[in-house]
């Protein structure tokens, strides 16, 4: 992509607008997903979008939003708390590039879970790599990874596993 400055007033101003949907798409995700509304969240994906699980371990593949939708409802009470308001994911350190109608982004997500005592801690900590697709003229999720760098599937989850 070229330098922001070689390009065209409108051309700056459409990045921008880009930019700024993605971002609340990827918050969108995060409204959803801690509110349990898995149907809205899945409506996020393009029409042939996908979950990938690279590592492996813990739920996924899914492709498409109904079977993104059933996939993220298995996972309740086992990945995830099973009541919103048991559970918090925090997104930082995203990372945006925006290439036409194709974009990438890398976001670090945290998970935090009550302790014992009830003060929160961190349980999982890993990031989202996704590929992102114009469709329709809105900004959709075309795949979503979600690595786990720091801990193991069911650690913190309210009633699940062993406690971070």
């Amino acid at each position: 992509m070229t330098g922001t400055g070689e390009l065209t007033l409108e051309a700056r101003l459409q990045r921008l607008e880009d930019l700024e949907e993605i971002r609340r798409l990827l918050l969108d995700y995060g409204v959803h997903l801690d509110g349990k509304e898995f149907g809205r969240m899945a409506r996020l994906w393009a029409a042939d979008g996908e979950i990938v699980n690279s590592q492996g371990a813990g739920s996924g593949p899914a492709r498409g939003p109904e079977a993104i939708e059933s996939l993220m409802t298995s996972m309740l009470g086992t990945d995830l708390a099973t009541e919103p308001g048991d559970e918090l994911h925090v997104f930082t350190n995203q990372i945006i590039e925006v290439d036409g109608d194709r974009a990438t982004a890398r976001t670090v997500w945290i998970y935090v879970t009550p302790a014992a005592d009830g003060h929160p801690q961190v349980a999982q900590v890993g990031h989202y790599d996704d590929v992102l697709t114009r469709e329709n003229g809105r900004w959709r999720f075309a795949s979503r990874d979600w690595p786990r760098d720091i801990g193991v599937p069911g650690a913190g989850v309210p009633g699940v596993g062993a406690s971070a």
